[in-house]
């Protein structure tokens, strides 16, 4: 289904160079939107399927890491054609683009991925455990999504509080951004490691709540500094606070929705984790812009809502029951866990 979705993908970029008009682009938007929510999950469920357990999440956070270093060279090829401005570079931009799904399916091929054989019960009568996502999974979810708003405050939050409520100049947003990059192209593999056990990836979760509220305090005191240079300084501070928020949630979230999951549902179980995270995709952006960036109030706010959700992660983890053998097992231990209220019938 993953290299599928990777050629379908690649047919979907192919398609906006063929656009000319708004409403055939927002159904290829919509498209190429759908498949871009469904990867996340899946990504997940086929490295738990190619990896050993005890190499999860670093092999998630490594792979972050390329993610962010393809994005920052992303950016500056985008950038060159948006100042060549002529629509055979956006084309050639887009087209490559397409491409590069395509040799990723057939790279995924010629590697066995397609071959992969299914983990845990799935292979012992897959009609096991639970269909439905049980209630700790669906309230770890949420809480995640809460998180998860360090991508809306990055790429619109801080932005348009810098070029609207600082003195700092415009050009320290593409300083930030490349703060944010660089951070976590470096340290993403060294955040993950806290996370290598379940009860790791619930302090991780702690830490990131208390990371994104420091960027909210040091955010709204960015507005109330006259001298430019060093409210460029204290953009780039809470541009660091916002990078660790980050890094400490996306290695608890591997770690807390693969552990969590039921094994013999595990693709369905992560798909429904990533409910969070488009949750916060849809409503983030109109809370950031309507609620937070508007008034004083609204940092506060968001402040005490990820730091009461990194605190909300403690005993959703930790109540978990003891039956658990994520929770005390080492890190590089053979069974897996299935962490329910109750064992499956």
């Amino acid at each position: 289904m993953f290299i599928a979705l990777q050629a379908v993908r690649g047919f979907g970029f192919l398609a906006y160079s063929l656009v000319g008009s708004f409403g055939p682009f927002v159904a290829v938007a919509c498209l190429v939107g759908a498949i871009e929510t469904v990867t996340p999950p899946l990504t997940v469920a086929l490295v738990g399927a190619a990896v050993p357990e005890d190499v999860r999440v670093q092999t998630m956070a490594r792979l972050r890491a390329a993610r962010n270093v393809g994005f920052g060279l992303g950016a500056l090829v985008a950038t060159a054609a948006i100042v060549a401005g002529s629509r055979g570079w956006f084309v050639a931009l887009i087209v490559a683009d397409a491409g590069s799904f395509f040799v990723t399916s057939l790279g995924m091929l010629r590697m066995g991925m397609g071959r992969l054989a299914p983990t845990e019960r799935l292979g012992r009568g897959g009609g096991e455990g639970r269909a439905v996502p049980n209630l700790r999974y669906l309230g770890a979810s949420l809480l995640n999504g809460v998180l998860a708003i360090h991508i809306t405050l990055l790429t619109l939050g801080l932005p348009l509080w810098i070029a609207e409520r600082t003195r700092a100049p415009l050009g320290a947003v593409g300083a930030c951004v490349v703060t944010n990059t660089v951070l976590a192209v470096a340290l993403q593999a060294w955040f993950a490691r806290a996370a290598a056990r379940l009860r790791g990836a619930a302090r991780a979760m702690l830490q990131a709540g208390v990371a994104l509220g420091a960027f909210c305090a040091l955010a709204l005191l960015d507005a109330r500094i006259a001298s430019p240079a060093l409210a460029t300084v204290v953009a780039l501070g809470s541009t660091v606070a916002l990078t660790f928020g980050e890094l400490w949630q996306s290695a608890g979230e591997w770690k807390i929705s693969y552990d969590l999951a039921d094994a013999a549902h595990r693709a369905r179980y992560l798909s429904a984790f990533q409910l969070g995270s488009a949750a916060q995709q849809v409503a983030g952006p109109l809370i950031v812009t309507t609620l937070v960036l508007p008034h004083a109030w609204g940092w506060a706010a968001l402040a005490g809502l990820t730091l009461g959700a990194g605190v909300a992660f403690q005993p959703l983890i930790f109540g978990a029951p003891a039956t658990c053998p994520s929770l005390n097992a080492a890190p590089n231990a053979v069974p897996h866990a299935v962490c329910e209220e109750e064992p499956p019938a």
